[in-house]
């Protein structure tokens, strides 16, 4: 193996500009956000659960190198647990977020219960389960916290609130 070039040196700093060069061709690109000054405030997690249905002969054929087997990412016959979202927000920033009212988030969390609330961080819990895959539930998952804030919105309207002003694929 060759050595490492002598830190400081114009070979120690042509190794750390190729070394950025190529961390930085295979980051990922930001998103853009859905509306000026959007931050982003949800929380998902999941988890990954290998076992024998994710033996290498149960990879498709035509799937790329290295590629998780099928069911491995949330589909086909992978454990059960592989599909299961959970969707986590805060819910004073998704009250500052949404353009919510005091009255209006009280309401989502009344409505939230003790179920999907956990009042020790204050966040609104979502878990989706119903779907094959991840992707679907995620989705399930959005689609429930837009109609959460749907009937915060209806219950005690306030002229701020965000998805008055900005469409929502969730809700068409």
């Amino acid at each position: 193996s060759t050595p490492m070039p002598a830190a400081g040196s114009d070979a120690w700093n042509e190794y750390v500009l190729s070394r950025e060069a190529v961390a930085g061709a295979h980051s990922v690109p930001a998103a853009v956000p859905p509306y000026p000054g959007a931050r982003p405030i949800l929380r998902f997690s999941q988890t990954l659960v290998l076992g024998a249905s994710t033996a290498p002969a149960a990879t498709s054929s035509a799937s790329p190198p290295g590629a998780l087997p099928d069911g491995a990412g949330g589909g086909g016959t992978a454990h059960p647990r592989n599909r299961r979202v959970e969707l986590r927000v805060s819910v004073p920033e998704l009250q500052a977020e949404a353009g919510l009212s005091a009255a209006a988030a009280e309401h989502i969390v009344r409505v939230c219960g003790r179920r999907r609330y956990d009042p020790s961080t204050g966040d609104i819990v979502l878990v989706g389960m119903r779907y094959p895959t991840r992707e679907e539930n995620r989705r399930w998952c959005l689609e429930r916290l837009h109609l959460l804030l749907q009937e915060g919105q209806a219950r005690h309207p306030s002229p701020a609130f965000l998805l008055d002003r900005v469409s929502s694929p969730f809700l068409e």
